[in-house]
């Protein structure tokens, strides 16, 4: 996913309060209950990194992010984000 911090989006699809809780350095909250609403806050001209806490929820956005149009890749679980 290299990049990503600078020429993507990452965006966190948990709850606000999961979000509050601990989240990817850089990353916005857009829970997956509010995505289709809000999906006119996203730049399409950029890549988009989804994660949840398990992975189902982000899938899910990805899915729907891909048929608005936007190049989506989805991490899943934000445990998988490299860490230093």
């Amino acid at each position: 996913v290299g990049g990503i911090e600078r020429d993507g989006l990452l965006v966190d699809v948990r709850s606000a309060g999961e979000f509050s809780g601990g989240h990817v350095p850089g990353a916005v909250n857009v829970p997956v209950d509010q995505l289709a609403a809000r999906v006119g806050e996203l730049d399409k001209s950029k890549a988009v990194v989804t994660y949840c806490a398990v992975g189902a929820r982000s899938a899910q956005a990805a899915a729907l992010l891909r048929d608005k149009g936007f190049v989506v890749h989805d991490l899943g679980s934000r445990r998988a984000w490299p860490s230093n």
